[in-house]
């Protein structure tokens, strides 16, 4: 069983027989899911360029084949 605090997020193991917060829970993949939110946020802005480069390309074929 465990506690989450709802200022921080921080997950706490808690005693039932003693009613009280122990040490944290998974310290480890904390850094994990730190190091993970960090990637994603560095390749959604690559990923929508790469999307809005598909896109323009799409769309500047039909028109350059409607011209002759």
């Amino acid at each position: 069983m465990y506690v989450v605090c709802l200022d921080c997020g921080k997950r706490f193991h808690y005693d039932w027989e003693r009613m009280r917060i122990g040490g944290l829970v998974g310290a480890e993949p904390r850094k994990r899911s730190n190091l993970r939110y960090f990637l994603t946020a560095c390749a959604l802005p690559a990923i929508w360029l790469i999307g809005k480069v598909a896109l323009s390309r799409k769309r500047d074929k039909p028109e350059k084949e409607q011209k002759p």
